[in-house]
């Protein structure tokens, strides 16, 4: 397979992830890079920051 595979494409939504666990709530102030979405323990999932400064959700 080496030299086939361009990249590695995850979908970020579908039936494959499970939802990441919310460290946040709504309306809370949130920093850029900060991380607002833990990782389940059963699934795949992975964790989510802020991409923005600003408060939750946008």
């Amino acid at each position: 397979m080496v030299g086939k595979i361009s990249g590695v494409h995850l979908p970020l939504g579908g039936g494959l992830l499970k939802p990441a666990t919310p460290l946040v709530s709504e309306g809370d102030e949130v920093e850029y890079e900060q991380k607002i979405g833990e990782p389940v323990d059963e699934g795949f999932s992975i964790g989510v920051w802020a991409s923005a400064g600003e408060r939750y959700p946008p």
